[in-house]
């Protein structure tokens, strides 16, 4: 049976927030009341509200690839 939800935790506070599988990391942030600071709103092109993928599998998005060096990116950095 394939999960269709999704536990995350972000650090340092350790907020926890369950959201549905594909869900924008944004919105579960946001969510958890765990959002960085997003001066283009969120639209993924100023490079600046990056999160830490710790464990578990993200693809990068074409925002991701665009603002990501490649060791960001294999370092589990996303927008």
């Amino acid at each position: 049976m394939t999960r269709k939800t999704a536990t995350l935790r972000f650090l340092p506070s350790g907020t926890r927030v369950t959201v549905p599988r594909g869900s924008r990391l944004l919105e579960a942030a946001v969510e958890a009341g765990a959002a960085p600071p997003m001066p283009c709103g969120g639209a993924g092109i100023c490079g600046k509200c990056r999160l830490r993928l710790i464990q578990g599998v993200c693809p990068p998005s074409d925002a991701c690839r665009a603002n990501l060096t490649p060791a960001e990116l294999d370092a589990g950095w996303r927008l």
